[in-house]
């Protein structure tokens, strides 16, 4: 076996192991969305139909953000292997994590043609694709996205299938068959992708234009082919629902935005309509200073290398000279595959840019293997160049190849730092961010269960309905029989902050709610700011997540 082979080898043995270690239990519990995906999954692999009781849909309706069908799916065939459990719905995002480090591999050695417009010069080329899938295998965006049930991260690899596939193209053009069902794919699993891969696909149009010409009874098949695939999904996304998830997120609804529109439309009021403020003071303007500004937000140094995770850069601070390094050799690469990596790179921003709550780590993480593929370029032309420098340049390959050990060696250091904030420092810290509490309440409003005629659940951060069904593993057919978000059987559940619904308690409401014998399990917010100086408990215990502290307190009048 080669050397070659044995460090690939080597990294997707890496890859699996940062992805799979106690996944069911770091992060310590499942966010509401992925109870959402689990108990969705669950009830379509039980009955055929999601919680709101309609036959495989394609999108689904869940907490009215209608989430698109392929990760749940995904999730299904996991829980139909290892049950209904925190495991089995991290399980296929995690394999899709360690599947983008593979095809980054391939992809890496499509993308970054050694050749350069320069002569005599010497690379390392052959470890580039191998320090690419590296950094992929140990990336801190990609590692935090890969062990939770992620759409973004599954929609992510088969984007990368796909450009893979357009980089075949030019030697083996049946290739592009393959990159019209990865494309369309991944528009089953994440919305970012209509965005991003339309770019790169207009892109390589423009640049491969005459290979597309006279194959261009392929590339009508592979246009053909995406569409009768995706046809399924367009009158989802059509649909009430579909457009519902785009107004919920789009850029409009973005707060500096409104106060942007609105001060231009004060200006042109301010001055008596005229008609040089319709140009000044033009609305669009808002529009465009907007998400200009998203787009910055997403590349911004602070949000890409201090606290794009929170504990840490979305990429790692070495990765910073490296990537302008990375840039600047692209530039100079030979063939026509650069282009692509440009496109794709300069569209990943896109994805938030045009979305409100930005930055956003998610939303932009289409891009994460770009940046990546630029760094390992930007680590090639460091070593190109050092190794013409004094007696580096005498060592010739061997001081090339221990320059790059050495870069490994820092780069190794930084990654396990990032590996304990991850795995250590955040689930202690940031236990709420990851639903911890939210297990325990639905274990012990179970064992509650008897003692009791009616159990109210207030909810604050998340509506409490969908851990109660997944952690007390609900039959999905009771639930669509007899079930809601607000009730179930003699459960009564509260809403989140934010909702509509109202998720607060105060006195009089809870008067109103007892019937009979009354456990409340309330969030503990409302315990403590709603209810605790109003209320005559007769009864009150804390409900301790793994980390988290008094994440409920459970309460009798």
């Amino acid at each position: 076996m080669s050397i070659r082979r044995t460090l690939l080898i080597g990294i997707i043995v890496i890859a699996a192991a940062i992805r799979l270690w106690r996944l069911g239990s770091i992060p310590p519990a499942l966010s509401w969305d992925e109870a959402a995906i689990g108990y969705n999954a669950w009830s379509v692999l039980q009955t055929g139909n999601d919680e709101w009781g309609e036959p495989f849909p394609l999108l689904f309706r869940s907490f009215d953000d209608y989430k698109l069908p392929g990760l749940i799916y995904s999730v299904a065939l996991s829980e139909a292997v290892f049950g209904l459990t925190a495991f089995a719905v991290r399980l296929p995002t995690a394999l899709f994590g360690v599947g983008i480090v593979v095809i980054g591999y391939m992809l890496a050695g499509k993308l970054l043609s050694y050749q350069t417009n320069r002569t005599n010069e010497t690379y390392t080329a052959q470890y580039t694709a191998l320090f690419a899938a590296f950094l992929l295998a140990v990336s801190p965006w990609l590692i935090s996205f890969s062990r939770q049930a992620f759409e973004s991260l599954a929609s992510l690899f088969f984007v990368m299938l796909g450009v893979y596939g357009l980089t075949c193209f030019e030697r083996q053009p049946r290739f592009i068959l393959f990159s019209a069902v990865a494309f369309a794919a991944s528009l089953y699993f994440y919305y970012a992708a209509r965005v991003v891969v339309p770019v790169i696909l207009l892109i390589f149009i423009i640049v491969y234009w005459k290979h597309l010409w006279k194959r261009r009874h392929l590339a009508v098949l592979a246009a053909v082919l995406g569409i009768i695939i995706i046809a399924p999904l367009i009158p989802a996304v059509l649909s009430v629902g579909g457009f519902s998830r785009i107004s919920q997120v789009v850029v409009t609804n973005e707060p500096e935005y409104i106060e942007r529109m609105t001060a231009y439309t004060n200006g042109i009021v301010d001055h008596d309509n005229a008609w040089w403020t319709r140009i000044v003071y033009n609305r669009r303007f808002a529009l465009v200073e907007t998400v200009a500004y998203n787009y910055l937000q997403n590349i911004s140094p602070v949000f890409l290398f201090i606290n794009g995770t929170e504990p840490h850069g979305l990429l790692y601070l070495w990765e910073l000279p490296l990537l302008f390094l990375g840039l600047y050799a692209l530039f100079r690469l030979n063939g026509s595959t650069k282009w692509i990596l440009f496109a794709w790179l300069l569209a990943a921003p896109l994805a938030g840019a045009l979305t409100k709550d930005q930055p956003n780590a998610l939303r932009t993480l289409i891009g994460a293997p770009a940046f990546v593929m630029v760094s390992a370029l930007g680590v090639r032309e460091g070593l190109g160049m050092l190794g013409k420098l004094g007696w580096l340049g005498k060592l010739g390959k061997l001081g090339s190849l221990g320059g790059l050990g050495m870069f490994g060696i820092l780069v190794t250091v930084f990654a396990v730092r990032f590996f304990f904030l991850y795995f250590d420092l955040v689930p202690r810290t940031r236990p709420m961010d990851f639903g911890d509490g939210y297990p325990q309440m639905a274990k012990y409003a179970q064992s509650a269960e008897d003692d009791y005629d009616t159990i109210w659940v207030s909810g604050y951060y998340w509506r409490p309905y969908i851990h109660v069904l997944f952690h007390q593993q609900i039959n999905p057919s009771v639930y669509q029989e007899s079930g809601s978000p607000g009730r179930l059987g003699k459960y009564r559940f509260g809403g989140a902050s934010w909702d509509p619904e109202g998720p607060f308690l105060d006195s009089a409401a809870l008067n109103e709610l007892v019937e009979g014998k009354t456990l409340f399990i309330l969030s503990g917010h409302d315990y403590r700011s709603q209810l605790n100086e109003e209320a005559p408990f007769s009864y009150a215990e804390p409900i301790d997540g793994i980390y988290a502290k008094e994440v409920f307190w459970a309460v009798v009048l």
